[in-house]
């Protein structure tokens, strides 16, 4: 596929419709600009008018506020010419549409559709037809798309190996295969129908001596069986009296361990209640002790307040005299910070009086200032407009000359005029003739179409006569008359039926000539109608044509009128003396400058006098009040001093911590009386739960000695009740012993009452076991004779379904499509991506590629593994840094385009690379640019996507893209 122009409107940031970008003048370019500038949209304009795949939806890739959008391609394959135009609308019914035009000249200028009745199967023509690959093969070999140079090397070996199969268009086999797999399909359901009857067939023949023994022994299993349920019984009443047992002996162990315990707690109880008159005694001293002690707490309590507020007072008191001797200390710096500053104060009064008198001696010039400026503004407004009028007599010569110019070429382009509108009469007419064509072709394809279905019937029956006439058979039923024929009326029969065969054969012959004249007629008209819509198809170039001369006649008039009126402006300027009134203007404005530059001096030096002035009268005026601060400051000093020297200060907090001091003396509290009363509290607190525990105690013996006298008498009760259960079981166990000579081995796993219910179901099996058993004999014996039939078509499916598996595995991916693959494809493919390698790696990198690997279990498996090799070893791709990896799937990806290239019937001849050589280093990528032009004989168009400006230099030709308020566009520089 060679591009040769591409036009697009309203397609990612292409705004609007732009204009046709050719081709065909270009062998190597590089795309450049910055991110967004719309590179990789025009890229994606020509694959999605080929295939209609973009990265987003149609809605999505419409420039954004639009309603419609199309690109339309014009591209070469096998030196045949196509145009294809790819349109969407937001609003319109159906989505996309695809007009699909094939050239009728070499020059381009004629184009016939080629359309598909459906856009899906125009997409097939194009896909299958035209181009012989889909995209998924297109993007995985010629097309290495931005960050996406390795989506060939990160395929899996499964979808690498479905890729080259695309390539080589052996997915046909993949078809055989397909049918020869359903044929065999088809077969082995038969067969796998047939074992399973043989196998049920088998099964029931097998069984027959089983059922006549088992039918012998039914009486003996009933007999078992009811004796089974007899020692079941047993088993259960056995079970029931060990149960009593057991529950017995384990109260009656119960209740002993609670008659001890019982015991026990009454002797401890006793011990405990006796030790109550010293409990008493050291319970009441306790008492009094924690009395006096709550009273020497209330003491302690006052003595730790009063010396609080004591620490309180001495604080405040010393706060207060160290906040006076602050305050003191303040007062004197800034005393001597004021005697500092009015060491200047003579000086600066003095300087004033001096720029006072100064300022007398200079005159205001402001109103002088105001008209000069006016007079310069005034004079400038001059100057522009006379610099105007002097630029339009440029202007209008200039474009009085162009309207010339303009008017002749629009004389030789409006020639054509009365030609064209004849051509188009001639085009009118030819359209006229088209209509009548279709009407004439519409008669003749009815007519066809009943010829051809009254063949069809003759046909039909001609098939239907034969079949029944190869049934013909003596001593068989004919088919006409149902009788039973013998050789005479088989003889006549067999030319009865050819007679009417021969006469179908005769229709069915006059048919097919009617219908084959039909066709000839047929094929008369539409090759006139093409000669027609030939002609048709100029109709709308003519008009446009004749559209663009009206208008190019009416741009003459208009060109005509506006030469008139220019040449009388210029006529009016001329007149005028232009460059002398300019020359006299430019000398008064000079003037103007030097009288307004020295106005402005003079006003400047009165204003910096002025505030010189200003600036020492606000200094004066702050001294002046910094002299009676000082003195304030001297009195507020004094004031300070004298409290401080005659204790003057916190009167309030003195006061209090005298009275404090008197408190705490009159308290009289001694600290080591309560410690000492607090240890006799800690030695006799024991005493006061041993106190509380004496009631509980009596309380608990009482009730320990009732339950004593209830556990002895229900240990009697539980005695006679053991030795009961213990009779019961010597009683049931003889009973077993006897039982057991007469049913055979137990499960020990089952209970008695398992035991139980699998006697009755045993017997109630017994009673109609014998009839089930005379019906799967009658069954049995029926079976033995289908089975040998069954035998014979067996044989049979397995010689067909044989030769099946022969076919399937030389069309499978391991029979003649793993051929092509791997003595072929990959070959090809190692040795044209090693080629490359060797001249972007400088003989270090090298990839070998296997078609086969070895699984877990040992078996061969079909794969396309990559593995490269380097002065370290051999590693896998995913090993290698950035950039190593970039040039093997670059290399990869150059040779995919070439083995496609090569395939036969299909010429890929456009090679595109979007970005990718950022993760290169300055060598790399010059070795990169050196593989492109190795291979640009190969490639009729290269197209490479950068943004690095020494990259862009090493290309022959740049295509310039920028993006602005109004879309992107494009500019190719050579």
């Amino acid at each position: 596929m060679i591009p040769l122009t591409l036009r697009m409107k309203n397609f990612l940031s292409y705004r609007g419709e732009t204009p046709i970008f050719d081709f065909t003048a270009i062998h190597i370019a590089c795309l450049s600009g910055d991110n967004g500038a719309g590179k990789s949209s025009f890229l994606e304009a020509i694959h999605w008018a080929i295939w209609g795949e973009a990265r987003l939806g149609e809605r999505e890739i419409i420039t954004i506020g639009e309603q419609e959008m199309y690109v339309e391609l014009t591209f070469m394959v096998n030196d045949i010419a196509y145009r294809v135009n790819r349109n969407y609308g937001v609003d319109r019914r159906g989505g996309t549409k695809i007009l699909l035009e094939q050239a009728s000249d070499p020059q381009r200028t004629k184009w016939a559709s080629i359309n598909g009745g459906t856009v899906r199967e125009t997409q097939q023509r194009i896909t299958n037809e035209i181009m012989g690959m889909s995209y998924s093969v297109f993007q995985n070999s010629a097309y290495l798309r931005q960050g996406r140079a390795d989506a060939f090397t990160q395929l899996t070996p499964s979808e690498r190996r479905d890729i080259l199969a695309q390539i080589l268009e052996i997915d046909q086999y993949e078809k055989y295969r397909e049918r020869t797999k359903a044929a065999r399909s088809t077969l082995n359901d038969e067969k796998i129908n047939l074992q399973g009857q043989m196998i049920n067939d088998e099964k029931q023949v097998a069984d027959i001596p089983e059922f006549e023994l088992l039918l012998d022994d039914a009486d003996t299993r009933l007999a078992a069986a009811e004796t089974y349920g007899k020692y079941a019984d047993t088993r259960i009443s056995l079970q029931k009296a060990q149960q009593n047992l057991t529950t017995t002996q384990a109260q009656y162990d119960e209740k002993t361990t609670l008659h001890q315990e019982l015991q026990i707690s009454i002797t401890q109880l006793t011990h405990q209640l006796a030790q109550r008159p010293i409990i008493e005694a050291q319970y009441h001293l306790l008492g009094a002790h924690e009395q006096t002690a709550r009273q020497l707490t209330s003491q302690r309590d006052q003595y730790d307040t009063l010396q609080h507020q004591h620490q309180v007072a001495t604080q405040h008191i010393n706060d207060a005299k160290q906040l006076l001797g602050h305050h003191i200390q303040r007062l004197t710096d800034e005393i001597q910070f004021i005697d500092g500053s009015l060491a200047n104060y003579d000086t600066l009064v003095s300087n004033h009086a001096q720029l006072v008198a100064q300022i007398a001696t200079l005159h205001d010039v402001n109103a002088q200032i105001t008209d000069l400026k006016q007079q310069q503004h005034q004079l400038r407004a001059t100057l522009t407009d006379q610099q105007t009028q002097l630029h339009q007599h440029a202007t209008l010569t200039s474009k009085i000359q162009e309207l010339d110019d303009r008017i002749a070429q629009l004389d030789i382009a409006t020639q054509q005029w009365d030609t064209l509108n004849t051509q188009l009469a001639d085009c009118d007419t030819a359209q006229q003739r088209i209509t009548a064509i279709q009407s004439e072709l519409m008669t003749l394809q009815t007519k066809k179409a009943a010829l051809s279905s009254q063949r069809d019937d003759v046909k039909t029956r001609g098939l239907e006569l034969a079949t029944k006439q190869k049934a013909l058979t003596v001593d068989q039923p004919c088919p006409t008359c149902h009788t039973m024929m013998d050789h005479d009326h088989h003889t006549q029969a067999v030319a009865e039926f050819e007679r009417e065969i021969v006469l179908l054969r005769n229709q069915f012959s006059d048919f097919r000539d009617q219908i084959t004249h039909i066709n000839q007629q047929i094929a008369t008209l539409e090759a006139e109608i093409l000669q027609c819509e030939q002609q048709t198809k100029q109709a709308s170039d003519i008009r446009r044509r004749l559209g663009k001369i009206d208008a190019q006649r009416t741009e003459r008039d208009n060109a005509q009128t506006q030469h008139a009126q220019y040449q009388q402006q210029l006529a009016i300027i001329t007149a005028r003396d232009i460059p002398t009134a300019i020359t006299t203007t430019q000398q008064h404005i000079r003037d103007t400058d030097d009288a307004l530059n020295s106005a402005t001096k003079q006003q400047s030096e009165r204003l910096f006098v002025q505030q010189r002035i200003d600036q020492l009268s606000h200094d004066i005026a702050q001294l002046t009040t910094q002299k009676q601060r000082r003195a304030h400051c001297l009195s507020e000093r004094d004031d300070a001093q004298h409290q401080l020297d005659t204790h003057q200060y916190a009167l309030a907090e003195q006061h209090t911590l005298a009275q404090l001091s008197e408190a705490i003396t009159a308290l009289n509290y001694d600290p080591s009386a309560l410690r000492a009363l607090q240890t006799q509290i800690d030695q006799l607190t024991p005493f006061r739960a041993q106190y509380n525990q004496l009631a509980l105690d009596q309380t608990t013996l009482d009730f320990t000695q009732v339950r004593l006298g209830e556990t002895t008498q229900r240990l009697t009760e539980l005695s006679t009740s053991r030795d009961t259960s213990t009779a019961e079981i010597h009683k049931y166990t003889a009973e077993r012993i006897a039982l057991e000579p007469y049913i055979g081995a137990v499960n020990i796993n089952q209970t008695p009452q398992q035991m139980r219910s699998e006697a009755d179901i045993a017997i109630r099996n017994c009673h109609g076991h014998r009839s089930q058993l005379l019906e799967k004999l009658s069954q049995a014996r029926e079976a033995q004779n289908k089975l040998i039939i069954h035998q014979t078509r067996l044989a049979t499916l397995a010689q067909e379904i044989n030769r099946y598996d022969i076919l399937e595995k030389a069309f499978a991916s391991k029979g003649i499509q793993a051929m092509l693959i791997s003595e072929y494809a990959i070959p090809a493919l190692e040795h044209e991506t090693n080629q490359i390698l060797t001249r972007m790696s400088d003989n270090q990198l090298y990839l070998a590629i296997s078609t086969k690997t070895e699984t877990q279990k040992g078996e061969s498996r079909e794969t396309i593994d990559l593995r490269v090799s380097d002065a370290s070893g051999i590693r896998p791709i995913e090993a290698y840094s950035g950039g190593e990896a970039f040039r093997i799937s670059f290399a990869l990806r150059i040779a995919l385009s070439k083995l496609l290239t090569h395939r036969a019937g299909h010429r890929l001849e456009t090679l595109i690379i979007d970005e990718g050589f950022g993760t290169q280093d300055a060598q790399g990528r010059e070795r990169l640019v050196e593989a492109i032009n190795s291979i640009s004989d190969e490639f009729h168009t290269i197209l490479v996507i950068t943004h690095i400006q020494e990259l862009r230099d090493l290309f022959p030709t740049q295509i310039a893209f920028k993006r602005t308020a109004t879309g992107s566009s494009w500019e190719v520089v050579a």
